[in-house]
């Protein structure tokens, strides 16, 4: 402690001596006063030399002020020397509201920005191309073409096409097959002397090689 203030009611002392204690039983005289005015709930105000470490005080009055005795009404013990009120309250440090009864706030609405989700997505890997694996004949009259090609790992289906046109800029037939050994039929293919054929995995993005039909008498 490095400050004490007391205040007494009516009765104080004009004379007295403050002691400590640690332990509540061996006391030890740390200030006295000898013109007290902690009187009529005046605040007295003693400001010790140096810091002193205690858990006891105890007010030993000699003296009094009045014919009456000691009326202690409030002792308060302080850390550091401050500035007190004559009554023995401490001056009000906060700072002022400045605000004036017209002024209102409007909180700002705070929108939550919505997490980014990012979708994780898994790429089908593209069909390999197919290859037509044996030479393709057909007789001049038949209106039936034997075609095998080679199977693409994943494909269910492959689309076969037939033109006039090596560059097929026009599709003279076609045809959806699930198996790798087809017969083509169609009248369109009767009688023709140039005919190509090329074939395609469902889902797959490039043409097998165009292929010639060779077309027998």
């Amino acid at each position: 402690m490095k400050q004490v203030n007391i205040i007494c009611e009516d009765a104080g002392a004009s004379e007295y001596y403050i002691e400590v204690s640690s332990d509540g039983q061996t006391f030890t005289r740390i200030a006295e006063e000898q013109d007290g005015i902690s009187y009529n709930y005046k605040n007295d105000t003693m400001i010790l030399d140096e810091m002193v470490n205690a858990r006891y005080i105890r007010i030993n009055g000699t003296s009094r002020n009045t014919e009456y005795g000691y009326s202690i009404r409030d002792i308060a013990v302080y850390g550091k020397s401050i500035d007190t009120k004559p009554d023995g309250t401490t001056p009000d440090t906060s700072t002022p509201d400045t605000s004036t009864p017209d002024e209102t706030t409007t909180p700002k609405p705070t929108t939550a920005k919505p997490k980014a989700t990012t979708k994780k997505v898994t790429k089908k890997a593209s069909l390999k191309r197919t290859k037509i694996a044996k030479k393709v004949t057909k007789k001049f009259r038949s209106k039936k073409v034997k075609l095998t090609f080679k199977k693409v790992m994943g494909a269910k289906k492959y689309t076969v096409q037939v033109s006039k046109s090596k560059k097929f800029k026009k599709v003279l037939y076609k045809k959806t097959v699930k198996k790798i050994k087809v017969t083509l039929s169609s009248k369109k293919l009767k009688n023709k002397k140039k005919l190509y054929v090329r074939v395609k995995a469902v889902g797959a993005k490039k043409w097998s090689k165009v292929v010639k039909i060779k077309v027998k008498k």
